[in-house]
Formats: C-alpha cells, sequence, structure tokens
C-alpha cells in the first residue's frame, strides 16, 4: 500500500501537491516542502460564521455506489456523517510523553486499598499447585486433539483434524492452504507440537516452582531498569483470589510509553484481549464459548459502568479524554495460547475505548494501534493515544493506558480544509485503488456505514518522537473477499473489527492518511 497518494482536485492544489500521487519522498528536504505546504494550507484561514455543516457543505448522510471496471471490487456507502460539536479544528503539535512518577502516584491511589504493595513478577510467578492444574488442562487438551484425528509434527493430516470451530482465522488459513507448502506449513505449526512442548515445559517449571507466592514488597516508584527503560511494577493480593497489578513502562528507546493494570481474580501478569459478543463467537473454540455461557454479564448496567470509569479519570486527573467507543466484551488475559490454551480467568464486562479531545474536537479511535516507520536499519514504531478501561461489578478489571501525547504547539485553531464534495471525490476514487488487491482472486465488497471528520496524529518528517494531529475523515464499515479454496468451493471472510477504518482522507489536502504507517 502507499503511504500517501492525492487527486488533483483543483490547479491549486494539484501544484502545491505535484508529488503527492508517489510516496512521500526520501529526499528531506522534499518532504519537509510537502510538509510546510500542507502546513501553509491548513493555516490560510477559513471563515468561522456558520457551522462545519455550512461552510464544507456536509449532507447529513451520505449514499452512493462505486465499482472498478471488473465489476468485482463493490464500494456501497449508505452512512451516518458525525461531526464534532464545534465550528473549528484544530491543528497541533504533539509528542511522545513518557509517565511520571506523579501520575504514578495517582494510578495506584486510584487502583490499589490501603496497604503493602508487592512485586508483580513475584506475585506471577506459578506456584507447583498453579502448575499442576495448568499440566491437568494441557494434558485434557492434547486427549482432545488426538481424539480429532490430529498427529504430531511432520505427520499427515486426517480430514477431520484439527479446530473444527470456523472464524475469521480459520477463513483466512484456508485461503492460504491451496499449495502443498503452504499445507506442509499447517501441518509444523499444528497445536498438538505445542501442547506436547508446553507439557514438557510445565514438568520441567514444577521441579523448582515455589510452594507458596513469593511477596517481595515494592515502593511503586519507577526505577531504571536498563539505559533506556524505567519501569514500575506493583500488585496487591486480592481477598477473593489473584491479584490486582499494575505495569508503567518508559522505553525512551523503542518510542514506547504504556501502563496497564489487571484485577480479574487471576495472577496472570497481562492486560489481555477482549472481543465484542458476535466475534467471541466466531473466534473462540468451543470449549471457550461453552465457559463464557455459564457466565453472566455484570449485574450494574451501562450507565453505571461508565460512570465507575469516570470516576478513575477524575481520580487520575486525566480531563483531556473522551469515550469514543463502549460494548460488551468478554476476554482473558490471553485468549489463546500458541498451544491451544486460555491462561487467566474469562470474564463478561463492559469496554470502554478513550481518546484526546481537543478543543471539543476528539482524535478519531481506530483499530490500528501502532505507526511504523522502516527506515534503512532501524523500525521505528508509534503508538496512537488511547485508553481502554474495562470495567465489570467489582469495578476496573482493566486499564490499558499507551503513547499519552504532549502538546507542544497549536499551529491553527481553524484549519482550513476542503469541502466535503471534494472528500467525496476522492473517496470514490482511492477506495477502488486503495483496496485493488482484494478483488485480485475473486472480488470483494466493502460497506461503508459511517464517516467521521475527527483528528488524526501523522509522523513529522525527520523527527520520529514528534508529530501532527490533522483533521481527517475516516470511512467506516466492512470488507468481505471471495476467493475459492483448496478444492475450489467457493469461500469468504469478512473483516469486522470495530474501529475498522477502510480508508482515511487528510480533511486538508485530499491526501490518503496510511494509519499503519502514521503518514
Amino acid at each position: 500500500m502507499k503511504k500517501i497518494f492525492s487527486i488533483s482536485l483543483t490547479v491549486i492544489l494539484a501544484a502545491a501537491f505535484l508529488a503527492g500521487c508517489q510516496p512521500t519522498p526520501d529526499n528531506s528536504a522534499v518532504s519537509q516542502k510537502d510538509l510546510e505546504q500542507m502546513l501553509a494550507l491548513a493555516a490560510s484561514g477559513q471563515n468561522t460564521t456558520g457551522s462545519l455543516t455550512e461552510r464544507l457543505g456536509i449532507p447529513s448522510r451520505y449514499e452512493a455506489h462505486v465499482k472498478n471496471k471488473k465489476g468485482n471490487l463493490n464500494v456501497a456507502i449508505d452512512a451516518d456523517i458525525i461531526l464534532p460539536k464545534t465550528n473549528a479544528v484544530p491543528l497541533v503539535r504533539v509528542e511522545a510523553h513518557p509517565f511520571g512518577q506523579p501520575v504514578v502516584d495517582k494510578l495506584i491511589a486510584a487502583l490499589f486499598k490501603e496497604g503493602k504493595l508487592y512485586e508483580s513478577d513475584a506475585l506471577s510467578e506459578m506456584t507447583k499447585s498453579e502448575i499442576s492444574e495448568r499440566l491437568v488442562q494441557l494434558k485434557l487438551r492434547k486427549a482432545e486433539l488426538e481424539r480429532q484425528g490430529m498427529k504430531p509434527l511432520n505427520q499427515p493430516l486426517s480430514p477431520n483434524s484439527g479446530e473444527s470451530d470456523s472464524g475469521i482465522g480459520a477463513f483466512e488459513a484456508e485461503s492460504k492452504s491451496s499449495s502443498k507448502k503452504d499445507e506442509a506449513a499447517a501441518v509444523s505449526m499444528n497445536q498438538l507440537d505445542m501442547v506436547i512442548e508446553s507439557i514438557k515445559g510445565m514438568e520441567e517449571l514444577i521441579k523448582t516452582a515455589p510452594d507458596e507466592k513469593q511477596l517481595v514488597e515494592t515502593s511503586g516508584n519507577l526505577e531504571n531498569t536498563s539505559d533506556s527503560i524505567k519501569s514500575a511494577h506493583v500488585a496487591q493480593l486480592n481477598p477473593e483470589g489473584g491479584m490486582c497489578a499494575l505495569h508503567v513502562v518508559n522505553n525512551e528507546r523503542q518510542n514506547s510509553y504504556w501502563a496497564e493494570y489487571i484485577n480479574r481474580g487471576d495472577f496472570e501478569p497481562t492486560f489481555g484481549s477482549y472481543y465484542t459478543e458476535e466475534l467471541w463467537s466466531k473466534m473462540s473454540k468451543e470449549s471457550d464459548r461453552a465457559e463464557a455461557d455459564a457466565l453472566a454479564f455484570p449485574v450494574i448496567t451501562a450507565e453505571e459502568a461508565r460512570q465507575i470509569a469516570e470516576r478513575f479519570l477524575e481520580q487520575i486527573g486525566v480531563d483531556y479524554l473522551v469515550s469514543e467507543r463502549s460494548e460488551k466484551v468478554i476476554g482473558s488475559s490471553s485468549v489463546e495460547y500458541g498451544d491451544g490454551t486460555r491462561s487467566g480467568n474469562l470474564i463478561k464486562a463492559y469496554q470502554f475505548q478513550y481518546v484526546r479531545q481537543i478543543d471539543g474536537v476528539p482524535v478519531t479511535y481506530t483499530s490500528t494501534e501502532t505507526a511504523m516507520d522502516w527506515g534503512d536499519s532501524t523500525v521505528w514504531s508509534w503508538d496512537y493515544e488511547t485508553m481502554t478501561l474495562v470495567v465489570d461489578d467489582g469495578g476496573i478489571a482493566g486499564m490499558s493506558w499507551h503513547a499519552p501525547y504532549k502538546l507542544t504547539e497549536t499551529i491553527t485553531d481553524n484549519t482550513a480544509m476542503l469541502p466535503f464534495s471534494r472528500i467525496r471525490e476522492v473517496f470514490e476514487k482511492m477506495i477502488l485503488i486503495d483496496h485493488s488487491d482484494d478483488a485480485e482472486e475473486g472480488g470483494a465488497d466493502i460497506n461503508i456505514t459511517e464517516v467521521r471528520l475527527g483528528l488524526a496524529r501523522i509522523w513529522e518528517q525527520n523527527n520520529l518522537k514528534n508529530g501532527l494531529l490533522i483533521p481527517v475523515w475516516d470511512f467506516f464499515g466492512t470488507r468481505t473477499v471471495y476467493f475459492e479454496d483448496k478444492d475450489g468451493q467457493p469461500k469468504s471472510y469478512t473483516d469486522q473489527w470495530p474501529g475498522q477504518t477502510l480508508l482515511t482522507v487528510n480533511a486538508i489536502d485530499g491526501s490518503i492518511i496510511d494509519r499503519s504507517e502514521g503518514y
């Protein structure tokens, strides 16, 4: 996928962005010039009289249908248009910002009860009894896979071997199994081998495992883990069982700053993964679905859960985050290990996605989590700023706070933007180009159900720890790809992740933003 595309919208824009139809130039002088031109356009001024709807000619709904010349890539648009409740959209310069000790102290005060704090690594270390329980699960899993007909590494698979449950991953795996080479790769990665290796590992681990949890007190202060890393890892024992744990990591070298909290009544140290009921039913194993069916969703209402989340934000002094998405979810610390077993307690809860809001304009939430810059010798990454809160009847069951920004400069508080008619022209042409690969085999259908104007962060050239929050249009929806399996039977899979944007258009100049690359 190319990094940035531009459409010749007007003579002025064509002249200003002559190189816009190519990937962002490697030449730093050219790259910087393009950035300067965009900033000049953004700050050229715009009448603030009237609403965004009036000034940009934005309809209440966007309905259209476009397709490629072959007719095998169809894009149906029947979408609400979501706008910020302001008359102006800012453009702001930001930089990656580490967590300071005052923030860590507030997190500890809000998430832990009075009492001693312990090192989470020591508490999460498995005891002999916990390893014994895991061995029972693994051996049951091994017997199940053998009953299904799965053979160990480099043995032929029977027609009914492996997982019988279908889902998004199963469709994608099947689409890639049309050659003998791919079939051999599938055999080499079968779950029975992983389970056998895990059993061996657990049997070795139990020999030196402690009989009881080790309690090693800690202050909760950020400490130097290495030359470039400062971190704090604290935990407490829960009276009901398990632990609650907070991990804060500032990694200067990798430009990575994150804080995660877990309180699920187990000793697993990771935040985990959570899915809507629909996605869970498609992606999980039959045994996990049966376990989830036996669990009840929280007694508290969605509004009561939201109030718990909002009180937490007040306690830690974060008033610039707003909730962009909320849903009921099912998940655990690790929904699926490579060996086919699940680790940690399964819970049902409410999940809230929070994003930064600037002058009443939110940064649009998307499922793309990280921007990657592929340099000559080093791969740089920079997560997008988000906070995810998981809430159940016990309160905050999980928090994942990644990549907080520091606002360094407001370039303009009223960004000049293209009229929506121009954005529509760009979208209807570029959606077919950007997703042309989807139609290569059996065709594809794209359905756009929501169009949103908000802010998005892009890299600032020649400085990979600084970026710009610029206004963009995001087109959300689903993508269905059709193909034939190895037997020539028609198949399909549908991407429908929450927050999945199918195209992101720069509202200033009409260029296409690749969120996975950050510009």
